[in-house]
């Protein structure tokens, strides 16, 4: 007989992620222990990642299919609502699946536990920029609540993710980051 190890937390994660946690072996782990989402962006731009030098593919759709990882959506029209309240520097430099997964926590789409999980730091910066500071987690801290620790670059740390979420705090506070003539 075979224990189900229970769910540890709720984390919509971005592609960096899901590309760090295969590299550094942590991916099944994870999938095994946590609620874990995707946007359906993300789903297609984590394709490879690196394993001692080796390129190896990730197929994201047969966990989605099998209901393992949960594929989240949003519409094109509701990412550039949510891009049209920030400046264009700040829009240049997300790209597609960080937008969707930022739009799909502003909007509530996400479950209310979930947290937001990128290696990315001005996604970092945006949770701050739009009052989501809370819902922000590193790769870190998600191996460390499925009792995993492995050695991560420093973008995936917990300082890294915290000192961003927190330059996008300060921004919001002083109206910095967003699009003056959206106001």
């Amino acid at each position: 007989m075979s224990l189900k190890m229970s769910r540890v937390k709720c984390f919509l994660f971005d592609a960096d992620v899901i590309i760090a946690a295969h590299e550094a072996h942590a991916w099944d782990s994870l999938v095994a222990s946590c609620d874990l989402h995707v946007s359906s962006i993300v789903v297609e731009e984590a394709k490879f990642f690196k394993d001692h030098g080796v390129k190896r593919a990730i197929d994201l759709r047969p966990q989605v299919d099998s209901g393992q990882i949960v594929e989240l959506a949003a519409t094109a029209e509701e990412m550039d609502d949510f891009l049209s309240q920030f400046d264009p520097m700040l829009k240049d430099m997300l790209h597609q699946g960080e937008i969707e997964g930022l739009t799909l926590m502003k909007l509530g789409r996400a479950p209310e536990d979930c947290c937001y999980c990128t290696g990315d730091g001005t996604a970092c910066r945006t949770l701050g920029l739009i009052g989501a500071s809370d819902r922000a987690i590193s790769l870190q801290e998600a191996c460390a609540a499925a009792g995993i620790t492995k050695k991560l670059a420093p973008n995936f740390e917990r300082d890294y993710m915290r000192a961003r979420v927190q330059l996008g705090q300060r921004e919001r506070i002083q109206g910095l980051g967003f699009d003056k003539s959206q106001r």
